[in-house]
This record gives C-alpha cells, sequence and structure tokens, in this order.
C-alpha cells in the first residue's frame, strides 16, 4: 500500500533521510543546550524571542479548544512551509527550519538547568506534546530537503530516481497523511495535558 500511494518515497531513501535528519536534530540540540550553558548572557535575547512569539499568537486571551486550534495552525503552517521551501532549488532552506527549532530546543534546556528548575521539569513541559511535534517537524523536513534535493538534481540534469512533480505530489500526500495528524496531537496535548504535569513539577 505504501508503494501504491507514495511510489517515489518507497525505495527505502526516505527512511535513510529520516535518520540523518533525526540525528541532525539531536546533535543540533545538544549544540543549542552547550552554547547557552556556556554563554548564559544569550539567554536574555532567547526569552525576548519566545515572548515576542507568544504574544504574537495571543494565547494567554484564548480558551482550551481556541488555544488547540491556534497552536496547530501555527505548527501546520510552519511546518508545510519547511515541505514548501524544497521546491527552490540549490538552498536547501528546510535545513535551517531544522536548525533553528533544534538550537531553541537546547537552548530552553540549558535555560532551566541554570534557572535552577532543572532539566527534569524541562522535559516533562516539553515530552507529551514534543513526541508527536518533533517528529512532525522532522518529518516535514525531511520531505523540505528531499524535494530540494530532486528538484536540484533535475536541474542540473543529472540521474535522479524520479520527477520533481511526482515526487513534490508524494511529498504532499505524505504530508498530510503522517504530519498533520501528529500536528493536531501535538497541540491538544499541549494545551490539555502539558500544563497539567508541569503543574506537579513547578
Amino acid at each position: 500500500m505504501f508503494r501504491h500511494y507514495f511510489p517515489t518515497l518507497a525505495d527505502g531513501s526516505l527512511r535513510e533521510a529520516l535518520k540523518t535528519t533525526a540525528l541532525a536534530f539531536l546533535i543540533l540540540t545538544v549544540i543549542g543546550f552547550a552554547a547557552v550553558y556556556l554563554f548564559p548572557e544569550a539567554a536574555e535575547l532567547l526569552v525576548s524571542f519566545f515572548n515576542d512569539k507568544v504574544e504574537s499568537l495571543g494565547m494567554e486571551k484564548l480558551s482550551g479548544m481556541e488555544a488547540a486550534a491556534t497552536l496547530f495552525f501555527n505548527n501546520l503552517l510552519a511546518s508545510f512551509s519547511a515541505v514548501a521551501d524544497g521546491a527552490i532549488p540549490f538552498l536547501y532552506l528546510s535545513a535551517a527550519v531544522l536548525g533553528t527549532n533544534a538550537l531553541l530546543l537546547g537552548a530552553f534546556g540549558a535555560m532551566y538547568q541554570q534557572s535552577g528548575l532543572g532539566l527534569w521539569a524541562y522535559l516533562v513541559g516539553i515530552l507529551p506534546h514534543g513526541i508527536f511535534e518533533l517528529p512532525a517537524l522532522i518529518i516535514a523536513c525531511t520531505l523540505g530537503l528531499s524535494l530540494c534535493k530532486v528538484g536540484t538534481a533535475r536541474l542540473l540534469r543529472r540521474e535522479v530516481r524520479c520527477g520533481f512533480l511526482l515526487h513534490l505530489r508524494d511529498c504532499s500526500r505524505f504530508f498530510f497523511v503522517f504530519v498533520l495528524p501528529l500536528l493536531l496531537l501535538a497541540a491538544l496535548v499541549e494545551v490539555y495535558l502539558t500544563p497539567v504535569l508541569l503543574s506537579l513539577v513547578l
């Protein structure tokens, strides 16, 4: 069935690409943690950045379902952009999306550690929805990078395993079948479960 609906992704290349992207995300997360742990003055910039982002969403004024919907559509747009960036050849812009999120994830972990709250509190606040949201982000970035690779190869007239439009179709299908449900689950967990768990450790 997978080969029927996603023929250009069924040769094992997607699995290998996902492993590579996930490893890169992990390494960049560690780098982000180390950077802020070693240079704590960078934490002020991160707090300012995060506060501006939260204020732009207006989350504090929203009810449960409204907040979940806002989070879902915000993350959906960001993830879709990571895939759409792949349509631009040569630049591999999806890597910037991956790197930014990984570095921020690690950096905020260091901030929690330095503030005395500890990594445990940070993990409680991140993992419940992160087990859905982070795989969705990694998949979206992997799809974007794969699109860019195929598009670039086609423009350079290199031999590729598939046409760009066919690959775009399969990546789009994969996004809506796998990424979208993960983001929906992540938004619901972040709004309804994460605050409850955080209240137990803070």
